[in-house]
C-alpha cells in the first residue's frame, strides 16, 4: 500500500492516543481515523478510503463522510443506543464542471452507512478483541454484529454495510527497509485467510458484509505506513430491503446536515475538492454538538470546546 503524507491534527490527535489504551468502542473510532479518514484527498489507487469507495462505484475524494454520531445526537426521542460508526455520502459530480463550485443538495444524495468491527491481530497471530466466533448463524457475536447493522437499515440510510477490519500489529523485532513491507504482507495475507474462514452471511441479509486488512509497519501509523488486500465483499446488496418509506431519524439527519455543511464544494487547479467537510460529534455528553469541519484538521467542538468522538 502506498505511503502517504502526514495530515495537520489527526496524526496530532492519533498519537496522543496509545494503542495499549485503546479497546473497546475507542478501537474503533480510532481505527476510522487512521485507515479510512487518513487523507483528506486519496490520490492513491489503493488508499483503503478509495478502495471502500470504489466498492460502490464512487470517486472517493467528493464524499462527505461523518464519523462516530451517536443516534441521540441527531434524534434525542431515538430509543435505539449507538452510533454510525461511518457515513459515506458521494456528490453528485457527474456531468458537473468540477473546476466551479458544485451545490452540496443533500436531499437528493445517497447515505451509505458502515458498522465497524475492529479487530487487534498480536505478533502470535492471536486475535486480541474477537468480535466473531465462527462462521456459523448461531454464534452470539455473529447475530449481535447483524442486528446492529439491520439498526441502520430500519433507520432509513440508502445502503448499510457491515464491515470488519483486522488491524494486525507491526513485527517490529523485522529490520527496517523491504524487509518490514514483505513481512506485513504475509501477515495481511493471514489475517485475510482467518477473516474469510469467519465472516457469516446469509441471503436474507438486508446489508453488505465486507472484510478488510491492514498490517502495519514499524515506525508509523496505519494511515501512513501499512500494508493489506483490498476489502472484499462476502455479499452484494445494492439497496436497503428494510428502508423504511419514512423515516424520522434520516429527516432529522438531513435537517442537522443543513445547517452545518458549507453550501458549496469547490477544486483546486488538479480537480480535487479543496473544502470537503467531515462531520462529528463532540464528546461532551452534555453538549451533544454534531458539527463539521475540514477534513485535513480535527478541532474541538465550536460549542464546548471538547475534542470530537
Amino acid at each position: 500500500m502506498a505511503s502517504r503524507s502526514p495530515i495537520d491534527g489527526i496524526d496530532k490527535y492519533l498519537a496522543s492516543i496509545k494503542d495499549e489504551d485503546v479497546s473497546g468502542s475507542s478501537r474503533e473510532g480510532v481505527a476510522i481515523w487512521r485507515i479510512f479518514i487518513g487523507d483528506p484527498f486519496p490520490l492513491f489507487n489503493d488508499s483503503p478510503e478509495q478502495e471502500l469507495a470504489g466498492l460502490y462505484g464512487l470517486r472517493s475524494p467528493w464524499c462527505i463522510y461523518a464519523v462516530n454520531i451517536p443516534f441521540r445526537y441527531i434524534d434525542p426521542d431515538c430509543n435505539r443506543d449507538g452510533d454510525i460508526d461511518l457515513l459515506m455520502i458521494p456528490l453528485d459530480i457527474m456531468g458537473k464542471n468540477l473546476l466551479a463550485p458544485l451545490q452540496i443538495d443533500v436531499d437528493f444524495l445517497p447515505f451509505i452507512a458502515f458498522e465497524v468491527k475492529v479487530m487487534i491481530l498480536d505478533k502470535a497471530d492471536q486475535l486480541k478483541s474477537k468480535k466473531i466466533l465462527s462462521a456459523t448463524a448461531d454464534d452470539k457475536k455473529q447475530r449481535h454484529n447483524k442486528k446492529q447493522a439491520e439498526k441502520l437499515c430500519l433507520m432509513g440510510f440508502d445502503h448499510v454495510a457491515l464491515i470488519y477490519v483486522v488491524a494486525a500489529e507491526p513485527r517490529r523485532e523485522i529490520c527496517m527497509g523491504i524487509r518490514s513491507w514483505v513481512e506485513a504482507m504475509k501477515v495481511a495475507d493471514t489475517a485475510q485467510e482467518m477473516l474469510e474462514r469467519m465472516v457469516y452471511t446469509e441471503t436474507t441479509d438486508p446489508f453488505s458484509t465486507i472484510s478488510f486488512v491492514l498490517a502495519g509497519v514499524p515506525e508509523g501509523l496505519e494511515n501512513d505506513r501499512s500494508a493489506g488486500s483490498p476489502p472484499i465483499f462476502h455479499n452484494r446488496i445494492l439497496s436497503n430491503s428494510l428502508k423504511p418509506q419514512v423515516s424520522v431519524f434520516r429527516s432529522r439527519l438531513t435537517s442537522t446536515l443543513k445547517k452545518i455543511l458549507p453550501p458549496t464544494i469547490t477544486a483546486n487547479h488538479c480537480g480535487a475538492p479543496s473544502n470537503i467537510p467531515i462531520v462529528l460529534a463532540c464528546s461532551n455528553t452534555k453538549c451533544q454538538n454534531v458539527f463539521a469541519t475540514a477534513l485535513n484538521k480535527v478541532k474541538t467542538c465550536p460549542t464546548c470546546g471538547s475534542l470530537p468522538l
